[in-house]
């Protein structure tokens, strides 16, 4: 009897301590957020319910924010900020967040239950094309805006290679073998799924032990807020010098990906080869040593890549052995995949699929339905055959900077997912690959898992609408129902791009990485930039935001259009009119150039000099340098098929990079055409070339502090440019 009373009082009192942290934590996020509010804000834990809830309540003139957890009361918190303060918490760890001088009331008691368990955050791609250069300080924000947003599946990567480093060490590789096995910062999320190894390497130790301790910082803070981060196992990938130390270890290379060359081919284990055990029992055991762990492993065989062999044996042994292979380790283990290779790879058929799903225990498999605003893998596959899935919104490839994401279909298609898709979805998420644009679409996903059925998109983007601005006004209000049913009912893609950032061409566009293709009427965009103008000076830095958001996407759809008038000049080698386009054309990169310069979070000075920051050495800074450049431009190596692949709208990179390609297209034009002979692509393409590694591997400096009032030169460029844009067709 005493020895249950003992244990009994030992539960209770850790039960205690976990409701005091709970409080601790989401105290600390509101004197962070809103410090002026902090002191009259009072947490409190609900008891434990099978669903993660909040509620609101005024009372003593004090908010009272209960929830069952701290990232309950998290999501409370931020709505709160969203429906009374009318204020966007921004993920950008340098945007201000902006609140009414008097806490507003909560009339009357509000209570809200989360639909889903679930809620996932990040995409390997991330880790390169946005957070490759982050330290603390925009980790903090980035997981209290996670928190507000009540996401509690975060991918949680950083760090990932001092694992390894310690791994392949105690398999007998040497340290150069070990960080030359490594590519880039800005690379390794493509070495982590297997793509390539090498490139840009070898890796400097000093960035091996920074992101350690960034890891720790991040992994216990996420925690903190209820959080559970998933960290990543071993999946096969292993250094090709592995096989001098174990010659008869089964080493094959996984193939071509993305055109580089075969030095940089990536090598794989055989599952059933005797070494792969002992190489997962140490990852895991040294990266618990190091993070801890939540028992949920992101890990991605075959990511745009071959396996070995189709047969559905094959990939279900495959799945089996993985799987068992962390279970031995930690028996509490659940293995969460990305099914982009389900999408992307159409060898992989039903047959397959269902073979390497079902290899693996129920439920211990949780599937990321990873491009669901494109395809819904669910829907073609008996919801993964049973498997535990997640409805996923991607929204984004490579950090490119166009407006877009259909809100009304994503609507539909995550409230037919809460209703149809069976017992097996576990909750949503976002796979987005890189972010710093278009955020309406990401925050109404998360808060879509809050909802009790259908949302009204339409009101839904009013209330947006007002807490952007920081207050209702009848101009925002107009301007955001345009974008909605302009640029926000256009479905994100892959390589989406202004004409502006297209290597240049006389027609269409060069690449699919940088398609420009709209299916709106820009002169609708027009009347939005011309509404956002109307407003008093703009107080919340989230709406200067939009604005130059919204002239960047006008101007640069008008590009196109003045592109083919020089085109046309051409055709009738009518070199007047070519030289007037031609200027026309400059002139438009450069004043989008501006509108983005008098932004803090447009600017590639801020990219490019953050890299450096993480430099130990004047050797490291250039090296981190040109890491950063080349991911945003030539991406891989010259001329192969990812050029401008992470593409995106920034000052500096704007005139100097895209506007240069384009001045040296103009004047070759002009010059073929006073020379009597036709302009030859091909030709230019390689002096274009040429051009794109120099940058990449320069030294200008760029600006890393705005210049200019943003909606002064916003109502400047209208007035230049309104006329010409409303006379043009569609």
């Amino acid at each position: 009897m005493k020895k249950y009373f003992l244990t009994a009082l030992l539960l209770f009192l850790i039960h205690l301590a976990a409701r005091s942290n709970d409080i601790d934590a989401v105290k600390l996020l509101a004197k962070r957020i809103v410090p002026a509010f902090a002191d009259k804000i009072i947490f409190s834990v609900l008891p434990a319910t099978e669903r993660d809830e909040f509620e609101l309540k005024w009372n003593n003139n004090k908010l009272i924010i209960s929830g069952n957890n701290a990232n309950s009361m998290a999501v409370g918190l931020n709505y709160y900020l969203k429906y009374f303060c009318r204020t966007s918490v921004s993920w950008y760890s340098n945007d201000k967040i902006f609140l009414p001088s008097t806490m507003p009331v909560v009339p009357q008691p509000l209570h809200h239950e989360a639909r889903c368990g679930n809620r996932f955050m990040l995409n390997y791609c991330t880790f390169g094309y946005t957070m490759p250069w982050w330290t603390w300080k925009e980790w903090e924000r980035f997981i209290d805006w996670m928190a507000l947003n009540g996401i509690n599946m975060p991918l949680a990567i950083t760090g990932e290679e001092y694992v390894w480093y310690e791994v392949w060490k105690k398999f007998g590789l040497s340290d150069r073998e070990i960080r030359n096995f490594f590519t880039g910062p800005a690379y390794l999320p493509w070495h982590r799924m297997a793509n390539i190894d090498h490139w840009e390497g070898p890796l400097p130790m000093s960035w091996l032990n920074e992101q350690v301790e960034l890891e720790k910082k991040i992994v216990k803070r996420e925690r903190e807020f209820n959080m559970k981060p998933v960290l990543p196992a071993f999946a096969g990938h292993v250094p090709e010098m592995l096989k001098t130390k174990y010659p008869n270890a089964k080493i094959t290379s996984l193939g071509e990906w993305g055109n580089f060359d075969k030095e940089y081919q990536s090598y794989f284990l055989d599952p059933f080869d005797s070494l792969f055990d002992p190489i997962q029992k140490t990852f895991l055991e040294e990266q618990t040593k190091l993070f801890g762990t939540d028992h949920i492993y992101g890990t991605d065989p075959f990511n745009e890549v071959t396996p070995p062999s189709w047969e559905p044996d094959y990939l279900a042994n495959v799945a089996k052995i993985i799987y068992t292979s962390m279970k031995t380790v930690d028996e509490k283990a659940q293995w969460l995949q990305m099914t982009w290779i389900f999408y992307y790879n159409k060898n992989w058929t039903n047959e397959r699929i269902k073979a390497y799903l079902r290899a693996v225990p129920q439920d211990k498999l949780i599937l990321l339905d990873y491009f669901c605003d494109n395809t819904e893998v669910w829907k073609t596959t008996e919801s993964f055959y049973g498997q535990p899935y997640l409805w996923c919104y991607l929204g984004n490839f490579g950090g490119n900077t166009m407006m877009s994401g259909d809100l009304k279909e994503v609507e539909v298609r995550m409230e037919n997912s809460f209703q149809n898709g069976g017992s097996n979805m576990w909750g949503i998420g976002s796979t987005l690959e890189g972010f710093g644009i278009n955020p309406i679409a990401y925050e109404y996903v998360f808060e879509k898992a809050w909802s009790d059925g259908k949302v009204d998109v339409d009101h839904w983007v009013s209330d947006w609408a007002a807490r952007r601005y920081g207050k209702a006004d009848e101009n925002v209000l107009k301007a955001w129902n345009i974008l909605l049913n302009t640029t926000y009912a256009e479905r994100a893609g892959v390589g989406r791009a202004t004409l502006t950032n297209s290597r240049p061409v006389l027609k269409d566009f060069q690449s699919w990485t940088t398609n420009p293709a709209i299916k709106y009427d820009n002169r609708e965009l027009l009347k939005a930039w011309n509404l956002m103008n109307q407003v008093q000076q703009p107080v919340t830095d989230v709406y200067q935001f939009d604005l130059v958001n919204v002239v960047k996407q006008v101007l640069g759809n008008y590009f196109k259009n003045v592109r083919d008038e020089f085109t046309e000049a051409y055709e009738k080698k009518d070199i007047s009119q070519l030289k007037m386009k031609g200027r026309e054309m400059i002139s438009l990169v450069n004043d989008i150039d501006t509108i983005l310069g008098s932004n803090k979070n447009s600017l590639i000075g801020n990219w490019i000099t953050n890299s450096m920051a993480l430099g130990t050495t004047a050797a490291e800074r250039k090296y981190y340098e040109q890491d950063a450049k080349k991911i945003v431009t030539v991406w891989g190596q010259p001329g192969r098929q990812l050029v401008d692949y992470a593409n995106r709208s920034w000052a500096g990179l704007m005139r100097t990079y895209y506007g240069e390609r384009w001045k040296m297209f103009i004047e070759e034009v002009i010059a073929d055409v006073k020379n009597n002979k036709p302009f030859d692509e091909k030709e230019f393409s390689v002096s274009i070339k040429d051009f794109e590694e120099k940058w990449a591997e320069g030294s200008k400096k760029f600006s890393t502090n705005p210049k200019g009032n943003t909606l002064g030169i916003s109502k400047m460029l209208y007035k230049k440019y309104s006329d010409q844009i409303a006379e043009t067709a569609k």
